[in-house]
């Protein structure tokens, strides 16, 4: 249960940011949609900080690692939306329809 809170539950911090720098604009899907991104994102940098700088080639939630875990994420939650919400505002891609 612990192991799901933390991979899961930090994600909610950046959507909520991300929706917040979006003036609460988003709709559901879009929603739905950058929660998958930024649980990726997320763990894919975890990951690579738990194999590459920790040198664990596998994961095990152990109590202390869990917290660990937890605590890495809640921090890449709150700096990760500002960076894509940059992103997302620079880059946009608009398409217009030609009749």
């Amino acid at each position: 249960m612990n192991q799901i809170i933390a991979m899961f539950f930090p994600i909610f911090i950046a959507l909520k940011i991300f929706n917040h720098l979006n003036q609460n604009k988003l709709k559901l899907s879009d929603l739905i949609i950058f929660y998958f991104i930024f649980n990726s994102i997320i763990n894919l940098i975890l990951y690579a900080i738990n194999v590459y700088i920790f040198s664990n080639d596998v994961i095990a939630f152990t109590s202390t690692f869990t917290v660990k875990y937890l605590l890495l994420s809640i921090v890449l939650s709150t700096i990760i939306p500002i960076p894509i919400h940059i992103l997302f505002k620079k880059f946009s891609i608009k398409i217009n329809n030609i009749n």
